[in-house]
């Protein structure tokens, strides 16, 4: 799977999963404006997501 061109679509009956996403993406955009998400806190994370990732294909 080409995870570069893969999308996912969330949804449920009564859930507005667009509102969710452009709330969460409004949350991540105020706190990189405060320093919270610095690059290097960041990069952690996202080391640590795929290290995790790889952890659960492996079984």
């Amino acid at each position: 799977m080409d995870t570069a061109t893969t999308s996912i679509k969330i949804g449920a009956e009564g859930i507005d999963a667009t509102k969710i996403v452009s709330e969460i993406q409004a949350d991540v955009a105020e706190k990189r404006a405060a320093g919270v998400y610095d690059e290097a806190r960041v990069a952690r994370a996202e080391k640590n997501n795929l290290m995790t990732q790889f952890d659960d294909a492996e079984g």
